[in-house]
């Protein structure tokens, strides 16, 4: 019994002696993190901007220049490579969308290649990761990651005082969890079709006294892909209807390097994409830009979209240029191969007049547009009968504004024609141009208007129509059985050549070359600039 108790109470000595050396250890640990938390330094996190993605435009030949959109910076002269196409009543040109150069051409400089116009703001809710590396012994040790939900201030998280560290940020740019590497010794990450691949890296060292600040600034490292159709040249107010879709568009992913700032060689999914564009205004409503959010790291050069509608109002009339019995195929060309640029391409419709000898005149008159904010001097569409009009559709001999805005004076001298878009390819015909007119014929069995013809039987007419004239200080029209057309030339410092047309046709009143008051409001037809 003796060595039974003896045995106990050696027991239980062991076990308070265990019971208190655990307890040591444990204090002892908890001692030394208080120790490395007073050895941290504090460091605070804020992306301050993304800088705009860039187009890369290959010129004739077949060097590259870069652009910037929306910058105001010079210095590089670059060929943009422009296709245009004719159709029966339109023509349309094909372009990448570049708005202005990039001063340092060289990308190798990243905080400087882009002007810091051309950046966005990160939006509250977004996510991005950061992740630390150690920089010891020429090695990278990875020791930290953050994710972090864009918020009005700034993130902070504690890390190791003065150590040097290697920093890795990137993004989608949304508000979905952004993964981790599988492998953090070379970590690499997957790009997406429906988002951007955001990146930016740098290195700290932090220290316990100042504390740390790292401030991202995103670039795009994949292209986004975009289109824009510029209606404001056929002098659309706004469309009435535009469709559209990619045709076989290459959407592709790579993995990213975030210790080489590179996408790596072998494509990890492939697809073709012939999705529906959906647009929304740009500038102006006579401008759409696509909303769809497609990217890729495919190095296409090229974009083929087809259009199955397009539709513009004019001044309140609907006028049809693409139906969907007979759509048009747009092919955009003159993109770099670079898979980080953006491959924004541009389709601006033009309008397109008659051409009679060596001279294209409009279909119809000069018309101002006040509702328009951005395209005021507009052509309307041919009248084929006697029509008089408001008061913004007749003209002061060369006043650039019309009875509507200067009544029976003129408040500035100039060309009209020229304030037409695209600027200063249009003018105001001359004595020689009137002519150069054959022969008036009626526009029979309609009454009001006559027409001219090319020599070369092409079956192209260009109408002029009776609209009168304005004598008075106020918008009335009179003289509506005559069509009253303004020349450039000046008869004497009180007249201006003009050309009067009558209904009957022929020579003589159907079309005379003649001189009236140059305060009298009149109608114009622009020619375009040869």
């Amino acid at each position: 019994m003796k060595s039974i108790t003896h045995n106990k109470k050696l027991i239980y000595l062991l076990c308070l002696i265990s019971l208190l050396f655990t307890t040591v250890l444990f204090n002892s640990c908890e001692r030394t993190e208080e120790k490395d938390i007073s050895q941290s330094s504090n460091v605070s996190i804020s992306v301050s901007q993304i800088k705009a993605p860039v187009v890369l435009v290959s010129d004739i030949g077949n060097m590259q220049s870069t652009k910037a959109l929306k910058g105001e910076t010079s210095g590089v002269s670059t060929k943009t490579f422009l296709n245009e196409v004719n159709f029966s009543d339109f023509s349309w040109s094909t372009s990448p969308d570049v708005n202005s150069t990039i001063k340092n051409n060289s990308m190798s400089n990243k905080r400087s290649a882009v002007s810091t116009t051309n950046v966005t703001a990160m939006g509250f809710g977004k996510k991005y990761r950061v992740l630390f590396y150690e920089v010891k012994d020429g090695s990278e040790i990875y020791r930290e990651s953050a994710e972090i939900t864009v918020a009005s201030s700034k993130y902070t998280l504690d890390l190791k005082s003065n150590v040097t560290y290697r920093w890795y940020a990137y993004s989608y740019n949304d508000d979905k969890p952004i993964p981790m590497p599988k492998d953090l010794s070379n970590p690499v990450i997957e790009t997406r079709t429906d988002a951007p691949f955001l990146y930016d890296e740098g290195k700290i060292t932090t220290n316990s006294l100042s504390g740390s600040i790292i401030d991202v600034q995103f670039e795009h490292k994949i292209s986004k892909i975009e289109l824009k159709v510029d209606a404001s040249p056929i002098f659309a107010n706004s469309f009435n209807s535009l469709k559209a879709n990619f045709v076989k568009l290459p959407l592709t992913t790579q993995g990213f390097g975030l210790k080489t700032g590179s996408l790596a060689t072998q494509m990890l999914t492939t697809s073709e994409s012939n999705s529906v564009i959906t647009f929304k205004d740009e500038a102006s409503p006579s401008t759409k830009i696509s909303t769809n959010e497609l990217y890729t790291t495919s190095p296409i050069t090229n974009i083929q979209v087809s259009f199955t509608e397009i539709a513009i109002n004019k001044s309140g009339n609907r006028i049809d240029l693409i139906k969907s019995s007979n759509p048009r195929l747009a092919l955009i060309q003159g993109f770099s191969a670079s898979s980080e640029s953006l491959k924004r391409g541009l389709v601006t419709l033009k309008y397109k007049g008659t051409v009679i000898g060596n001279t294209e005149w409009a279909y119809g008159i000069l018309y101002y547009d006040p509702t328009d904010n951005i395209n005021q001097y507009k052509i309307s569409e041919p009248y084929l009968v006697g029509t008089t009009h408001e008061c913004n559709y007749y003209w002061n001999w060369n006043s650039l504004y019309p009875r509507s805005m200067t009544n029976d004076e003129t408040v500035t001298f100039g060309d009209p024609c020229k304030e037409v878009l695209p600027k200063n390819t249009w003018r105001t015909p001359t004595t020689a141009d009137f002519r150069n007119l054959n022969v008036a014929i009626p526009n029979s069995p309609e009454n009001g208007a006559v027409y001219f013809t090319g020599s070369s039987n092409t079956g192209e007419r260009v109408y002029f129509h009776e609209a009168g004239w304005i004598t008075d200080n106020d918008c009335d029209v009179s003289n509506t059985n005559d069509g009253m057309y303004w020349a450039s030339d000046s008869y004497s410092s009180t007249r201006g050549v003009t050309l009067e047309v009558d209904e009957r046709g022929g020579t003589g009143a159907g079309n005379r070359v003649t001189d009236y008051p140059k305060d009298r409001g009149m109608t114009i037809k622009c020619v375009k600039k040869p």
